[in-house]
């Protein structure tokens, strides 16, 4: 079966993407930018839009985008001098935070009827949260220049630091941006050119300038690192394609590491007997953490190399911090590898959403036997716009499922140790590494970042009010944008209503002080035994202990009998136990607390009390019991 079978197309559903700028934020993935073609395909053509996909749904892959999977904001043409080029040119970059996008670069090169671009230092941006758009002056120099195309980016959103190196115009601007939003009023960037190696640092090497490599960032050292791979060097001419073309693709033997605490670039060169991928550019790569941070994958997929004038559909894996490449062989249900023997992908954008470890690509050129099989004008079924690799199994999936979670693939603990929840043993590279410095930046992991959580815990994003989000609308002559349908008015309540809403109200408080009274006299006539046999039981994890200001009812609520529900002290978190029991045959309620990350509450109260009892910083599962009540989970 072609891929393109799983789904039967529709108008307007998106066929071919090539190169967007693309970003996950809370539990979007969004694309600007680039090249769309839209079925029935008659043409490629550049959106005046913004994209998004809900990661928090489960959508197709292996297919066409649907029209009702496909998310569109519009983008107001007049709110930078450069928006309007930058929804149609290709390159530039998202730099991200929890709750905003900043479109950076991707500006015209005066070649695609968009003139007038110019270098500025004003940044567009749409704030995830609100649906709306601003513009940010950032302070520091008109960096915001050229289209910056195959340029490498990586953006650690916690800190609201974004980064951006090389790309196929940087001549004209040679470094790295290091874009600083953690004060969203008041961004600011600097254009590091040099190294500022010091008497300790003394293996510090020059800013690389590369095209068409990719950078990913891992929350390693002080700050974060960043890994650089592949792509073209361009600090110099190359030989391997005579003057045809002057750079040399980079060995992925030869790695760099950026310290974002130090701002140093660092060598890691691979021994000449370690199995590395081919040499390529334009491939993607993505990050899945061990869920104990004990490793890091980077996940290789595909590439490109304009010497053999070949893609490839090859997946590897970088583990971090043993600096082992890793070939995937066995990569299953890959449809488009099956087409043929010869078929690659290249210009793609590949992101793992959370702690899920689903790879999405997105977009991408097609070539079969080095001819272009995504020229923009055909939508094939067998080379789709979206794809989903599961990096705990790498089998390729037919839907998107954000639910699922991460483990240490086998394939990858048999090379570091440990299993599939983490515990890698294998923690520097063959000899290990070159340095004092190196050694010591990969001793230390940060806590985990919001952004590499999971669907469940992630920052989350509201439907955008201010700004036009619906599904992407049928492509027509016209493309136009549905708004949202409002609400329809309320209609004022009868006094008849308003009545029996009172009366009603009057009876439930006389039924509530009548059930209170009843347990009181039955909580204080005491009995010869408690059973909790038929009782509902909650229980769950317990990461950190609950003070009176962290519950969501006072520490002094009362309950039936006059007993007082016990709040965890957090001076004394490792309490043996606390018991608080009554004597009536189960009328009570039993607390305990161990060292253990644990917990058993019992009592008939059930659900509505453990609500009442515990914040929702502590996550819990409610489960029925004896007298026909319902359970649920709590969070």
């Amino acid at each position: 079966m072609a891929a393109g079978d799983l789904e039967p197309r529709a108008i307007g559903d998106l066929c071919v993407l090539y190169e967007p700028r693309s970003a996950i934020v809370g539990s979007r993935l969004y694309f600007m930018g680039g090249n769309y073609t839209f079925v029935p395909a008659e043409e490629s053509t550049s959106e005046p839009y913004l994209y998004y996909l809900d990661l928090n749904t489960t959508f197709p892959v292996e297919t066409f985008i649907p029209n009702g999977t496909l998310n569109t904001i519009t983008v107001p043409m007049d709110l930078t001098p450069n928006i309007r080029a930058q929804t149609a040119n290709r390159g530039g970059a998202f730099f991200t935070t929890p709750d905003s996008l900043y479109v950076f670069a991707g500006l015209d090169d005066n070649s695609s009827g968009n003139e007038g671009a110019t270098s500025d230092d004003e940044l567009a941006v749409y704030n995830t949260t609100t649906g709306k758009w601003s513009k940010a002056t950032v302070a520091g120099g008109n960096y915001n220049t050229a289209n910056r195309q195959e340029g490498l980016y990586a953006s650690q959103q916690d800190t609201g630091l974004s980064f951006f190196l090389g790309g196929d115009d940087s001549e004209y601007m040679p470094g790295m941006v290091r874009f600083d939003a953690s004060t969203p009023q008041a961004p600011k960037w600097t254009n590091q050119t040099s190294d500022p190696a010091t008497a300790a640092d003394l293996d510090a090497v020059p800013v690389p300038h590369i095209q068409g490599g990719q950078m990913a960032y891992v929350p390693m050292g002080k700050a974060g690192v960043l890994i650089v791979l592949g792509g073209y060097d361009m600090s110099h001419p190359g030989s391997s394609f005579g003057s045809g073309f002057a750079w040399d693709l980079i060995p992925l033997s030869n790695l760099t590491v950026y310290d974002i605490f130090s701002s140093t670039f660092h060598r890691i060169t691979l021994p000449s007997n370690a199995t590395v991928p081919s040499s390529r550019s334009e491939f993607c790569v993505a990050l899945s953490a061990a869920p104990d941070y004990s490793s890091f994958q980077i996940t290789l997929y595909g590439g490109w190399n304009l010497f053999s004038g070949t893609a490839n559909e090859e997946v590897w894996v970088l583990t971090i911090p043993a600096f082992e490449w890793i070939q995937i062989h066995n990569d299953t249900n890959n449809l488009e590898a099956a087409v043929a023997d010869n078929v690659g992908r290249s210009h793609h954008q590949c992101h793992v959403f959370g702690a899920s470890g689903q790879m999405v690509v997105l977009g991408g050129k097609i070539t079969e036997g080095g001819e272009d099989q995504s020229n923009g004008t055909v939508c094939s079924s067998a080379y789709p716009p979206v794809r989903v690799l599961d990096t705990s199994t790498y089998a390729w999936k037919t839907q998107f499922d954000p639910s699922v979670k991460y483990s240490v693939p086998g394939v990858v603990t048999d090379v570091i140790g440990g299993n599939s929840s983490g515990n890698a043993t294998s923690r520097q590279p063959q000899g290990g590494f070159s340095s004092d410095a190196l050694s010591s930046i990969f001793k230390q992991t940060l806590p985990m970042p919001a952004s590499m959580l999971s669907a469940s815990t992630s920052t989350s994003t509201s439907t955008p009010t201010s700004s036009t989000a619906a599904s992407a609308p049928a492509r027509s002559a016209t493309t136009t944008t549905t708004s949202a349908a409002k609400p329809a008015p309320a209609t004022p309540l009868s006094t008849g209503a308003k009545a029996g809403i009172a009366i009603g109200a009057l009876a439930g408080v006389f039924a509530l002080v009548s059930t209170l009274l009843y347990l009181y006299r039955r909580h204080t006539r005491g009995a010869a035994h408690t059973s909790h046999d038929a009782l509902p039981s909650i229980s769950g994890p317990l990461p950190m202990p609950l003070s009176s200001s962290s519950s969501t009812s006072s520490s002094g609520s009362s309950r039936p009998g006059g007993r007082r529900l016990h709040e965890l002290d957090s001076q004394a978190p490792q309490a043996a136990e606390l018991y608080e029991r009554s004597k009536d045959g189960g009328g009570g309620w039993v607390h305990e607390v161990s060292s253990t990350p644990r917990f058993e509450l019992v009592g008939d109260l059930g659900a509505v009390e453990m609500g009442e009892r515990y914040s929702d910083r502590v996550p819990v599962v409610v489960r029925s019991g004896g007298g026909g009540r319902g359970g649920g989970e709590r969070g």
